[in-house]
């Protein structure tokens, strides 16, 4: 783990800009951390120098041996236990961008939103907040504990909301409004922020499929239809987005046109197993044994096929077997 404490100069001391303090740790070996909590660390102090082997900024050496504390040698790094830490950082905070204790706060917010422990890390998000009411980090992080945890989407849009435009970076901004939309069900503003995205340029295959899925999610069955159609015209007939335009045109109660879909789908060898299972659910009605024989074809390509095992499983039921 590395963090970089920038501070505006020295405390009580005339500094010119700003100073870097580099941190790297290393796991301590004498604790086992608990569920939420971030790794005990051990921590070493490294100064910037120069590749001549002189400190960058040796006001800095000479503040902390002023304080009777550590010095590194240029290029070197020197391990603080415990207490050290604390007083160093304690100095330094009057004069810190972003406090010490802020970080160990980011970290025990991270650590307990990995493990599910959605109030403990907002707790940790608002005393990072607390600490340094300007750090963006705390801003995204309380962001991320609301969507992905609390699943809170009015609390998450007003923290949102509170920040000045470009306090996080568009795509961030665009993420988290696409969470707050599927928190409340609101395909239509999803699918106004993708379609955004791709006006903008970013129009690989995957965004027209997601485009897509969002239109069929608000029941927007022709407007995602011409979507995977136009991103099949832009990626050379990609299968993924064939196979999404067949599902849909299928939904859309468009049968024969998803059969005609299929056809050059089926033809190519090997033929996508989805495209031989699409086919099966299509005919399932009809011709219940050509639909079997589809399904037995999709599973010998793939035998985990979830359209086909769903259909031949139905045609089991139906035959009491």
């Amino acid at each position: 783990m590395f963090r970089r404490l920038e501070t505006r100069g020295l405390p009580d001391r005339d500094s010119r800009g700003p100073l870097f303090w580099d941190f790297r740790a290393t796991p301590d070996p004498h604790h086992t951390p608990e569920p939420g909590d971030p790794n005990r660390q051990i921590w070493h102090l490294e100064l910037q120098a120069w590749a001549s082997g002189r400190w960058r900024r040796p006001e800095q050496a000479r503040w902390l041996a002023d304080h009777d504390l550590p010095v590194p040698k240029p290029g070197s790094q020197r391990t603080l236990d415990g207490p050290t830490l604390q007083r160093l950082t304690d100095l330094l905070a009057p004069v810190s961008v972003v406090p010490w204790a802020a970080m160990d706060a980011r970290d025990t917010a991270m650590a307990n939103l990995g493990a599910g422990q959605a109030e403990a890390a907002l707790a940790a998000a608002e005393a990072m907040l607390e600490l340094a009411p300007d750090w963006v980090d705390a801003r995204v992080v309380q962001l991320e504990v609301l969507v992905r945890q609390l699943r809170d989407p009015d609390r998450a849009e007003a923290v949102l909301a509170d920040l000045p435009e470009g306090t996080i970076a568009p795509d961030t901004a665009r993420r988290i409004r696409q969470s707050i939309a599927i928190l409340r069900n609101d395909w239509d503003t999803y699918a106004a922020e993708m379609d955004a995205v791709m006006v903008a340029g970013e129009r690989p295959w995957w965004n027209f499929e997601i485009l897509g899925l969002a239109y069929w999610a608000g029941g927007r069955l022709d407007e995602a239809i011409a979507t995977f159609a136009q991103g099949m015209a832009e990626h050379d007939d990609h299968p993924d987005l064939a196979l999404r335009r067949v599902e849909v045109l299928a939904a859309a109660d468009r049968t024969t046109d998803a059969l005609a879909a299929l056809v050059p789908l089926v033809e190519q060898v090997p033929p996508p197993a989805k495209a031989l299972a699409l086919r099966g659910w299509l005919r399932r009605a009809d011709t219940p044994e050509v639909a079997r024989a589809d399904y037995e074809a999709a599973l010998a390509i793939d035998p985990e096929q979830a359209v086909a095992r769903v259909g031949r499983g139905l045609l089991r039921w139906s035959d009491d077997d």
